[in-house]
C-alpha cells in the first residue's frame, strides 16, 4: 500500500519551473531514497510534498488523499515530518526544550514520548539540559530526528541529513535512519552520500534536470555502471 504518491508533478518559484513532470512513490513501511546531482529539484521535492511550494501540474496524495493547497501545518498533523538540512533545531534551546517544541500538536502531557524518543538516541540522553547550539553537527542532526519523531509520523521526509558531517557521524546517522525505518516508518531520504543511501534504501529514484532519470530498487542502482559512472564517482 502506498503511503506516498507523487504524480507528474511539476514545481519551482516564481516562473522557474524546478520540477517538470516528476512521480515518485513511497509505499507502506518503505526506505526510498531519491539522488541526482545538485540542482536537479531534490530539496523543492521535498519542500512541495510538505506544502511550503505548490505544485503548478500534477497530483500528490498522502494516504490516498489529495495534500495539494493544504498547509505545512495540515499535512504535518495528517502524519508527514520534516527534517531540512538546515536550521533544523533551535540552537538557544536546550535538547528536551526542542523535543517539546516537536511535540506542539500532540494533545497532552509529551513526557511519555519523549522518554521513548531519548531511548532511541543514547548520545543525547545524558544532555537534556544542554542547549542545542553547543551539539556537534552529529549530535545536531540526531535531535532533528528526534524532534522529527514527537509526532508519530507515519512518513519521514529527511533532506540531506549528513551534509557536512565527519565520516564516523555519517555511519552513525543512516545507521539511526535504518533503525527509524525498521520500527515501521516510511521514510523518503534525499541525499548526496549516495552509495551509502542506496545501500540501506529499498528502491531509488534519480533525478536530473527536475525530471526523473531513473528507477529502481536500491541495490540494483548501487551497482548499475551508468548510475555509479554518473552519480557514484566512478
Amino acid at each position: 500500500m502506498s503511503v506516498l504518491e507523487i504524480n507528474d508533478v511539476t514545481a519551482g518559484y516564481g516562473d522557474a519551473a524546478i520540477l517538470r513532470g516528476v512521480s515518485a512513490t513511497v509505499n507502506s513501511g518503505e526506505l526510498v531514497t531519491v539522488i541526482g546531482p545538485n540542482g536537479s529539484g531534490k530539496s523543492t521535492l521535498m519542500k512541495t510534498v510538505l506544502g511550503l511550494l505548490t505544485p503548478t501540474d500534477g497530483q500528490i496524495l498522502f494516504e490516498n488523499e489529495s495534500i495539494v493547497g493544504n498547509s505545512p501545518e495540515t499535512i504535518v498533523r495528517k502524519g508527514i515530518s520534516y527534517v531540512p538540512q538546515s536550521s533544523n533545531v533551535f540552537p538557544s534551546l536546550t535538547i528536551r526544550e526542542n523535543l517539546e517544541m516537536g511535540a506542539f500538536l500532540r494533545q497532552g502531557d509529551s513526557g511519555p514520548r519523549i522518554s521513548e524518543i531519548l531511548d532511541l538516541f543514547p548520545d543525547l540522553h545524558g544532555k537534556q539540559k544542554e542547549t542545542a547550539g553547543r551539539l556537534s553537527g552529529g549530535q545536531r542532526q540526531m535531535l532533528a530526528l528526534a524532534r522529527a519523531l514527537m509526532l508519530d509520523p507515519n512518513l519521514l521526509l529527511l533532506d540531506e541529513p549528513t551534509a557536512g558531517l565527519a565520516p564516523m557521524m555519517i555511519d552513525s546517522v543512516f545507521e539511526r535512519v535504518k533503525e527509524i525505518n525498521d520500527s515501521g516508518i516510511a521514510i523518503m531520504l534525499v541525499e548526496q552520500n549516495a552509495k551509502d543511501a542506496l545501500s540501506i534504501s529499498d528502491r531509488a529514484y534519480v533525478l536530473a534536470a527536475g525530471q526523473n532519470q531513473l528507477e529502481g530498487k536500491g541495490e540494483e542502482l548501487l551497482h548499475d555502471p551508468e548510475v555509479a559512472r554518473l552519480y557514484l564517482g566512478g
